[in-house]
């Protein structure tokens, strides 16, 4: 579908906010801790001490961060100090008790410590040596230190808490303080209504009645304090009421939750109680019960007649007070459900529709009909996705996190001895649903987690969400309501998506120049008509020549000559057609020539539900490593059973209702918003995010857009990536992943611990400890999230750090963020690392070694590296800036000076490698996998690795010539250095023409080495991507795939 409504100014708004002069704001706290200034007692042994849970767990330097990190135990509310054992004047930080934890870091303390003692706030100490201390910390011991001054002990509550009346005298104790290795030198008394005294046993007099905090502070000899706090309640001399008791509650009968069938009934009994006879009602409530409710202790049988989950509540009165609310859960079932038929051994995803909806039983059904796989000799279609995975919701009732959207790229390449790639008025590009009886999720029976308990298959209730508006805001008002209005969105049809070349460059060519249009297309499920039982191949509606990215701000740039056929916004859902949880459905993308059907690959398009919140925000989750925790301070929790659908839906689905409705009450309990009662909210239309910024306008509010923001307030508050990343990494309970310890035989040592790290951090957010989004090429060498994007911390730390209601607009983008010298934060999705920032150049041009690279030292199969790095940025980078290599062989493209006469504003940076083109204008993701997913996935059944094995006939990189060139084996004639014209200056790939004229190709012996090696004994440039078989050339032999290919497989090394 396409709209074209003229020019509807969407095109034309400016953030002009961004371009504001940063302001800064500069906080200065000094907070004084009762401190000792004595020294410390060296224990005999190494034993930490224990004082009334005041512990210390762990004390640790470490070294390669020059950072001393002390955790331990101790009592909420309290601070705790963290001193040098034997010079306390060397003070390493402080932090206050949170949930029975404390953590103190310090950065290169001067000297290091051999010993450390933490003071808490209520006098309690305990000390414990600096594991990994180096031999030069200090001092070596307390020889020469005074002995500690043991904080003194106040105790108010001699004869307290305090009770008396208006006008009376009250007598106030302090008998049992006491300092225990002095004598206490003064008192100090606040009775909490202005009065004070200095005595030690003083007497007061309340004039007004109420509930007084009396606060009692000690000083001891040496001037240490300690403090204790009690009440005084004071009447005004009436005698209080009598104290009422509330009624008690009792379900007799059903003595616990119930199963029933439709038609079938319970019978009710209570026992209730009240301790001073006061006359009671009874209120009886059964959820889908027939009567629904009763005001008799013993209502008798109660029918239900329909099919569900129910809840019975009891409650009770006496007029003044209530009981403790009693509950039943009826759980009621069809009397004969209908025969449940196995599902086809297929995972095919055709539809994003609720099979209720359509009246379909997909299991009778069976899959739908696949297009036949045809072509592929004149014409290939490169078709891969472009992030390497997309994340949605299982419930949108309440949050939507993300829609269901996903974006195919493809190119089609007409084959030849100069292959070449085809445009929109050439050829045309389409989508259709495809399966791989190879795929690994058939072999996993516990995966059907999208089937309702009546056996129906639940794909998403998002345009639900739709309807109610909730992704409106992201839209200009021409083009709302998205439900009903010149879009017209219904079920299986995605978001509207504008064309960014029509908005930004138009026919002419030139940006911004004024003959600019809004063009929107939508892109539909191949099901959309018949769902689950037909599979209508779909037209990939957009194509790029040249695509806009962020062109109106400083980071932006034009990605030039991409030639590619996008279908953006497929609304994937995350199950399959059968109720499989697959987050790698594969479509079949196919080219047509002239009505023809020229070429054909099949390629995922990924999409999870694993976006875990529920791992902390659920009521319902009992076996992850934070499970409950941000519901520790929240005051009234949701589960599973506030689910009006509880049982006619998977239980995901519900759980996920809830934990959504935890995080907006949450939300509202800590910022006095009313979120829960605006529902369904899409967090972003708040927290900008480059992800739903679909025209590329950046964030907008009534501040500098009052129309097109259409109820975004993106000015006051900083971005989705910050406050989930910041917030989250400063709670302290997701593990940084700990750097790589790589051995001389290039095994990372720790990865095990590594893994769970990050299973135990990005994994409790990103898909997941079972998507593993992470899956491809970098995870196979043992590179995790980390190693590319640096901590929580650092990617939280983005553009809007410093946006706040009072700090409208303070976006940060005056700087570079590609210069490491430049404190200029990142913008999410905008500042990435790429490929060159660890493939820094060949064999004999590298950055591999330069201080603070972390180097490969050996690859997966043992074959020597020290080529290329495992680590994207420099060690101690504060905002870990991604490595751009002075050798650009393997990296993106560099943006250009300009576009068509008009500059680029990030030229000179690196593009980003999901829009950057290579050899022959094919798109980097077309060769190499889609990012986070390069190939090949370990599996070699997964179905990442379908189209590779597809396009040259086994798993990995695109690197066989015949797989585009029909004359391969002529592309080195001779042995010329004319066939170094390959991706990255390679000779061409699988043939042995190479060899001919004795390696004419010598005469530039430095062109040999950059891969083969100084001498020409091989390097992992030199690989072999598959068998090869050199057994044709004179001494040559069979190379096995992964093999350094080196001067010696045929002869010795002439290099």
């Amino acid at each position: 579908m396409i709209c074209s409504p003229c020019n509807t100014g969407w095109k034309s708004v400016k953030l002009n906010s961004l371009f504001w002069p940063k302001r800064f704001l500069i906080v200065l706290a000094t907070i004084l801790f009762a401190l000792s200034t004595t020294g410390a007692v060296w224990a005999d042994d190494d034993r930490y001490r224990v004082e009334n849970n005041f512990v210390i767990k762990k004390v640790e330097w470490r070294a390669d961060k020059r950072e001393l990190k002390v955790e331990g135990k101790g009592r909420d509310g309290h601070r705790v100090n963290v001193v040098n054992a034997f010079d306390t004047s060397q003070v390493f930080g402080q932090d206050e008790v949170e949930h029975g934890k404390w953590k103190v870091k310090a950065k290169r303390p001067l000297p290091v410590p051999c010993r450390v003692l933490a003071t808490q706030s209520d006098g309690k100490m305990v000390e414990r040596d600096v594991k990994n201390a180096p031999n030069d910390c200090a001092p070596k011991d307390g020889d020469n230190q005074p002995p500690v001054n043991v904080l003194p002990t106040a105790n108010a509550n001699a004869n307290g808490p305090y009770m008396g009346t208006v006008g009376e005298s009250i007598s106030f104790d302090s008998n049992g303080s006491s300092d225990s290795n002095g004598s206490i030198a003064s008192y100090a008394w606040t009775f909490g209504d202005g009065a004070s005294s200095n005595e030690d046993n003083p007497s007061h007099t309340y004039h007004a009645p109420g509930t007084y905090q009396v606060i009692l502070t000690i000083t001891d000899n040496d001037g240490a304090t300690g403090t204790d706090t009690t009440t005084a309640t004071i009447t005004d001399g009436q005698p209080p009421p009598p104290v009422n008791n509330p009624p008690t509650c009792a379900i007799d009968t059903p003595s616990g939750n119930v199963t029933i069938t439709v038609g079938g009934s319970v019978n009710y009994s209570a026992t209730v109680t009240d301790a001073d006879n006061d006359p009671l009602t009874i209120s009886w409530s059964f959820g889908g019960g027939s009567p629904a409710s009763s005001s008799v202790v013993d209502p008798g049988n109660i029918s239900y007649n329909s099919a569900g989950v129910f809840t019975t509540t009891l409650n009770a009165s006496d007029g003044q007070a209530g009981c403790a609310q009693q509950t039943r859960t009826i759980t009621v079932q069809d009397i004969s459900p209908p025969p449940v038929v196995p599902a086809p051994d297929v995972s095919i995803n055709s539809t994003s529709r609720n099979s209720t909806d359509m009246g379909v039983v997909p299991n009778n059904e069976g899959p739908v009909a696949e297009e036949p796989f045809v072509g592929n000799t004149t014409h290939r279609v490169m078709a891969i996705n472009d992030l390497g995975m997309h994340c949605g919701d299982f419930d949108t009732r309440i949050a939507s996190i993300l829609p269901p959207f996903q974006v195919l790229l493809a190119q089609v390449v007409q084959r030849g001895a100069t292959p070449k790639l085809l445009d929109n008025t050439q050829a045309e590009v389409v989508y259709s649903a495809v399966s791989n009886p190879n795929d690994p999720i058939l072999n996993n029976p516990n995966v059907f987690t999208g089937v309702a308990p009546d056996g129906s298959v639940f794909k998403t209730n998002f345009w639900n969400t739709v309807a109610a508006g909730a992704y409106d805001a992201f839209y200009p008002p021409q083009v709302t309501p998205l439900a009903g209005g010149v879009m017209g969105m219904t079920d299986d049809i995605g978001l509207p998506v504008p064309n960014l070349e029509e908005l930004y460059i138009g026919a002419d060519g030139l940006l911004n120049s004024g003959d600019e249009s809004l063009v929107a297309t939508m892109h539909a499920m191949p099901g959309m008509t018949a769902p689950y039982l037909g599979n209508m191949p779909h037209v990939a509606e957009e194509f790029y020549n040249d695509k806009p990215f962020f062109v109106n701000f400083p980071f932006g740039y034009v990605a030039e000559k991409l030639n590619w056929f996008e279908g953006a916004g497929i609304p994937f859902a995350a199950f399959d057609d059968f109720g499989r949880e697959n987050p790698y459905p594969l479509v079949r993308v196919q080219a047509n020539v002239g009505g023809n059907t020229v070429a054909t690959t099949d390629t995922v398009l990924p999409i999870s539900g694993e976006a875990s919140c529920k791992n902390c925000h659920s009521a319902d989750v009992t076996d992850t490593p934070h499970a409950g925790a941000a519901l520790v301070d929240l005051a009234n929790v949701a589960d599973q059973l506030d689910d009006p659908a509880l049982g006619n839906l998977p239980l995901n689905v519900s759980i996920e209702y809830a934990t959504d409705i935890n995080i907006l009450r949450l939300h509202d309990q800590k910022h006095n918003t009313s979120l829960e009662s605006e529902a369904p909210v899409v967090c972003q239309r708040c927290h900008y995010t480059p992800a739903l910024d679909l025209a590329h306008v950046g964030p907008l509010g009534p501040e500098n857009d009052p129309v097109n923001a259409n109820g975004r307030t993106q000015l006051t508050q900083s971005t989705m990536s910050n406050v989930m990343h910041s917030h989250h990494g400063a709670t302290g309970l997701f593990p940084e992943i700990p750097a790589p310890i790589q051995n001389a035989d290039g095994i990372v040592t720790n990865q095990a611990a590594r893994v769970t790290a990050m299973e135990e951090s990005c994994y409790q957010c990103h898909p997941g400890k079972d998507t593993q989004c992470l899956r491809g090429a970098m995870f196979n060498g043992d590179m995790l999230c980390s190693d590319c994007h640096g901590n929580m911390q650092q990617v939280g730390a983005d553009f809007s750090q410093n946006v706040s209601p009072t700090n409208v607009g303070a976006f940060e983008l005056t700087g570079n963020f590609y210069d490491p010298n430049d404190p200029q934060p990142r913008v999410p999705w905008a500042n990435e690392p790429g490929c060159g920032s660890c493939h820094t150049g060949d064999v004999t041009t590298n950055q591999a070694g330069d201080a603070g690279t972390v180097v490969n030292t050996r690859d997966v199969d043992g074959n020597m590296d020290g080529i290329r790095l495992r680590q994207a940025f420099l060690t101690g980078d504060a905002k870990a800036t991604p490595i751009v290599p002075d050798n650009n062989r393997f990296a993106e493209n560099i943006v250009p000076a300009s576009f068509n006469g008009t500059a680029n504003p990030g030229a000179g940076n690196p593009q980003l490698y999901r829009v950057s083109t290579g050899h022959g204008g094919v798109m980097c993701e077309g060769c190499h996998g889609a990012t986070h997913a390069e190939w090949p996935n370990a599996n070699p059944m997964s179905n990442d690795n379908v189209t590779a094995n597809q396009l040259q006939g086994h798993t990995g990189t695109i690197v066989e010539c015949d797989t585009c060139h029909t004359n391969a084996d002529s592309l080195s004639p001779n042995g010329s250095l004319q066939g170094l014209q390959g991706p990255h200056g390679m000779h061409a790939v699988g043939i042995t023409s190479f060899a001919d004229a004795k390696h004419k190709e010598k005469l530039d012996k430095d062109a040999c080495r950059a891969c083969h090696g100084q001498n020409g004994e091989g390097s992992v440039l030199s690989r072999t991507a598959a068998d090869r078989d050199f057994r044709g050339i004179k001494d040559g032999g069979f190379v096995p795939k992964g093999t350094p290919v080196t001067c010696s497989e045929c002869h010795s090394n002439k290099l």
